[in-house]
């Protein structure tokens, strides 16, 4: 019997276990959903943030693929030889000048939303554990 095929079970049953998990309760995903705007609110914030303190935003291309390939590689695992193979995929990014003063109102603004939708999530979140508990 080979060694492996043990250790692949255990890696699978894992696998297996840690997707169902991240799954979550209806409570839970009804709770995740009303935070999203938020998060998605936090994220652009924090990304013009760190835009404004280096002086320049980094703009990727929608369709990257500039360069493409396969590696090929040989290695010796319990006597047998595997293949493997690897894709390369380089995403260009650009460096675009931004106005300051420009994106501290958009962070300003982004901050008013922000508070607002965290009113609205929290109550959203409580008509879940309503829902959910009684």
């Amino acid at each position: 019997m080979n060694a492996s095929v043990p250790l692949c079970r255990v890696c699978g049953t894992v696998l297996l276990l840690v997707l169902v998990a991240g799954c979550g309760t209806p409570e839970q995903r009804c709770i995740s959903a009303a935070w999203a705007d938020v998060r998605a609110l936090e994220s652009e914030r924090a990304e013009r943030a760190r835009n404004l303190a280096r002086g320049y935003a980094l703009e990727r291309d929608p369709l990257p693929g500039v360069t493409f390939g396969f590696g090929l590689c040989a290695a010796r695992v319990d006597k047998d030889t595997h293949l493997c193979l690897g894709s390369l995929l380089d995403p260009s990014e650009r460096l675009v000048p931004i106005n300051p003063r420009l994106e501290a109102r958009r962070i300003a603004l982004l901050d008013q939303l922000i508070a607002e939708e965290r009113a609205r999530a929290a109550q959203a979140e409580a008509e879940c554990h309503a829902r959910f508990s009684g």
